[in-house]
């Protein structure tokens, strides 16, 4: 009788093990011990507009959807001018075509513009539609015209 018991607070305890794993895997711990802040008038676009407001970027290079509109908004609202592409490698074009290197890095080592590029595609029908590298198409590009092309060899992110 004894094993038996043993037996079944072993299972509970696996039981319970495993479901504290799936509970942190889905983040369900980070929200119970984390609360929002309901009262907040304050959105993550603003952040993120902020911070590039903080960094100089005057021009931010973008595709449009849906994921991103917070940002879009916060960024116009801050005087950051925003364009809209069909394509992240046309934004990448864009941003080399309005701010050339030397007129602006050089003289003031502030970058001119940003290229904000999330996707919401699954990687294998972004990476056959567009026959680029699929790490390239998360995250922001921050720096000078003549940085781009290090985007698309996998550097998504260029720190300033």
């Amino acid at each position: 009788m004894d094993a038996v018991a043993g037996l079944g607070c072993a299972c509970a305890g696996l039981v319970a093990l495993v479901l504290l794993v799936v509970a942190q895997r889905l983040g369900l711990l980070y929200r119970l011990l984390h609360k929002v802040d309901a009262a907040s008038p304050r959105h993550g676009g603003e952040l993120v507009a902020e911070v590039l407001r903080a960094h100089g970027v005057r021009f931010l290079f973008t595709l449009p959807g849906g994921h991103i509109s917070p940002v879009l908004v916060a960024c116009e609202k801050m005087g950051i001018r925003v364009v809209d592409t069909r394509h992240e490698a046309t934004a990448v074009f864009a941003a080399d075509a309005v701010v050339p290197p030397w007129c602006h890095f050089e003289a003031t080592l502030e970058p001119p513009w940003c290229h904000l590029d999330v996707t919401l595609e699954p990687l294998w029908r972004h990476f056959g539609a567009t026959l680029e590298p699929p790490w390239c198409h998360f995250g922001v590009t921050l720096g000078p015209p003549w940085m781009s092309p290090w985007c698309h060899l996998g550097a998504t992110v260029v720190p300033f």
